[in-house]
C-alpha cells in the first residue's frame, strides 16, 4: 500500500516537473 503511494506521489511530482519545464521552455521562446 506505502509503495503504490509513493509511486503516485513520484508520478505527480514528475508531472509538476514536466510542466514547470514547458512552461519555461515556453516563456524562454517568447
Amino acid at each position: 500500500m506505502d509503495n503504490q503511494f509513493d509511486s503516485d506521489l513520484h508520478l505527480e511530482t514528475i508531472k509538476d516537473l514536466l510542466q514547470f519545464t514547458a512552461l519555461q521552455s515556453v516563456k524562454n521562446l517568447n
